[in-house]
């Protein structure tokens, strides 16, 4: 009850506040949770609200206009909130939360779980993950007037699911390199398409 209480004050912050820093801090506090919180709080957070889907933070029109710096930073609350949507969603599909702490497990037992997958189930994790570093890769400019302080640290959040993303990527691709004989036609086309995808968020990464 007491995890549940304190995901749904969290939750009534973010979608009662009209302050862009205020809910940027909300949106931090959700991503700690997701990175570094005790698995209860996971778990709260994982089920909010019960039908999930999209817009589940419901920011995606979210407006500050009390100076011109608070209309910048709510450029980057509407693509935090969405970023994180995305997050948790592939986090689902996946069956744990992307570079969280308490989601280490050993390595042959992770190598075993991936080997496990069915072909369409790793085609499934490979377009979230894809889909997750697009996200990423739309990251708002920094802020010219001020909230350096806030985006440094949401950077720096992104920055790290960036690394585990590619990691978890990157295993799944080598798994259907070992498996590159049995692949169905639709399979093959469904692999390519991922990785052109891939491709174009690195060129958005170099610009």
């Amino acid at each position: 009850a007491t995890a549940a209480s304190a995901v749904e004050s969290i939750m009534e912050r973010l979608h009662t506040t009209r302050d862009a820093c205020v809910a940027l801090k909300s949106l931090i506090i959700i991503h700690h949770i997701v990175k570094h919180g005790r698995f209860i709080l996971q778990d709260q957070l994982s089920v909010f609200p019960a039908s999930g889907g999209r817009n589940y933070l419901k920011l995606s029109g979210f407006r500050d206009e009390k100076s011109p710096l608070m209309w910048e930073l709510s450029s980057w609350v509407r693509w935090y909130a969405l970023y994180l949507e995305h997050l948790l969603s592939t986090s689902r599909i996946m069956g744990f939360f992307i570079s969280s702490t308490s989601s280490t497990i050993h390595k042959e037992e992770y190598e075993e779980m991936v080997s496990s997958l069915t072909n369409s189930d790793l085609l499934r994790e490979i377009d979230a993950l894809v889909g997750l570093l697009e996200e990423a890769c739309k990251i708002p400019d920094l802020p010219f007037s001020g909230g350096k302080s806030l985006a440094d640290k949401i950077t720096h959040l992104v920055g790290e699911d960036y690394v585990s993303s590619i990691n978890e990527l990157y295993t799944r691709l080598n798994e259907f390199k070992e498996r590159s004989n049995t692949l169905s036609f639709g399979d093959m086309i469904e692999l390519v398409c991922a990785l052109k995808r891939l491709e174009s968020c690195k060129e958005r990464l170099s610009e």
